[in-house]
Parts: C-alpha cells; structure tokens; sequence
C-alpha cells in the first residue's frame, strides 16, 4: 500500500514525515529497468560517467540577456508564480532569459559548476521546451536549497517546484525538479546530501506520475528512507493547481534593466 495524500497543501516539514511506504514485491517493478508506459521518462540504475563535461560553448551563459522582462512576465503573470521566488531563482544564478527570450533554468554540481539547463520558450502561443546539448539529468536543478535540511521534496519540473512554494511555506525544505521522472536526479541529490532521511514525491497527478510515483516510493523506501506521495488536489500538476487558485489580482513587476 502506498499512502497517498491528496490533502490541502499541509504545510511540511522534518517533524510531520512519519510515514513509511512499505516494500513492494519485487516482481512488481522488475530488477534492473522500469519503464513506464507512455512514460516523460525512463528509470535506470545511475551510470557513472567518468568521461569530460563540456557545455556547448555557443550556449550557456553566453546568450544570457541583461533584460529579465520576459521571464518575469511569463512565470509571474502567465504562470502565476511569487515575484520573489523568480528574484531569488535568478540571483542565485539558477535562471535567466537567453537572447531569445526564453527561460533557462540551470542544475549545479556540488562544486557550483553549471551541468545542466532547460529551455523554455516564454511565449504562450508557442509551446517549447528543450535540454541544453551536453546537459546530464543527474544533476538537477534545485530551486529550494538548505545544506542542513533533511528532507527533500521532488517534482517533475522546476516551475511545478516554484509553483508549490508560491502556494505554502517550503521553510525548511528542499526542492529538486527531476525534469520528467527519471530518477537520476535524485540519486544524485541523495549521493551528495547523505543527511536526508525524508522524501516527498510531487509528481504530476496523472497516470504517469501516479505510476512513478509507487515505483520511486518502493526504490527509495528500501534504501531506509521516509517516503511520502503528495499529489496535486484537483488538477494534473501544481501549476496548474496554482493557477486555478490564483485570483488575477497579484502584482508581478517586470524586472528592471536598472536594477
């Protein structure tokens, strides 16, 4: 049995996590490999790649723009995201708007070394979305960080992150967005952050997300880890979640090229 909570946006943190996924039978997710159906992703056991990182040098950081406009105006206006929490992706080197007015959210090593980005288009007529070349999944971006926290709680995109703590307090709390639903990033996290002992996994609510949800719950709660799965209460992710509950009265100012 897998516990689900579906409640209101409870508030966590290092007290409240005493649930305890049981183990699944092995047969259930398989040994080596489980993909599922239809899935974002795939989950794998993490390989280490010994081989040189090297960005495209054409891309990261050399598109940045000064002007952040567009940005704020489609994570504050169009997704309903907290103005502070766009302030604070940015002055931490996080996210910025590339010459094409796009949003770049940026993964760290645990040396601050950049090593992975994520395009996404701020135009809402054009959808688009795409990995930087030479980006590794293990490396997720992580909006909410506190070296001495231990509990982390894991979603399938940086703005479902952001959405989240635009709606609750995250004090205390760290956030990593897997960019789908593989699990490297997590591994990763956990490798490098050996003081977690909770997890909360916030993947979308649809069948996708509900599956790998159950199947990242009995991985890690094997390994000795608190696992919780808290879904979005009424829509399919917590954008979505978050818009639905805006009113259309926040402000979000625009960045200031001055500033």
């Amino acid at each position: 049995m897998v516990l689900v909570l579906v409640k209101k946006y409870p508030e966590i943190n290092d007290d409240s996590l005493k649930f305890r996924i049981p183990n699944v039978r092995s047969n259930t997710i398989g040994s080596q490999m489980v993909c599922v159906a239809g899935a974002r992703d795939s989950y794998s056991k993490s390989i280490v790649n010994d081989k040189p990182f090297s960005w495209d040098p054409d891309f990261l950081y050399d598109d940045r723009y000064d002007d952040a406009s567009k940005v704020y105006q489609y994570l504050c206006e169009s997704r309903k995201i907290e103005k502070e929490l766009v302030d604070r992706m940015i002055a931490e080197h996080k996210l910025y708007q590339d010459d094409r007015n796009n949003c770049v959210f940026v993964g760290y090593d645990k040396n601050n070394n950049p090593r992975y980005a994520l395009r996404v288009g701020t135009n809402p007529k054009y959808k688009f979305k795409g990995e930087v070349k030479g980006s590794d999944k293990a490396f997720a971006p992580s909006p909410r960080y506190h070296p001495k926290s231990k509990s982390v709680a894991v979603f399938e995109s940086v703005i479902d992150a952001l959405s989240y703590e635009s709606m609750n307090s995250a004090e205390g709390l760290n956030t990593i967005a897997l960019s789908g639903i593989s699990s490297l990033g997590l591994d990763q996290y956990l490798k490098e952050n050996p003081q977690t002992t909770s997890i909360i996994l916030m993947l979308d609510n649809d069948e996708i997300g509900i599956n790998a949800s159950k199947v990242l719950a009995s991985k890690y709660s094997e390994k000795g880890y608190n696992v919780m799965i808290h879904l979005p209460r009424k829509h399919k992710d917590w954008n979505e979640e978050l818009v639905a509950n805006a009113n259309g009265e926040r402000e979000c100012f625009r960045a200031d090229k001055s500033e």
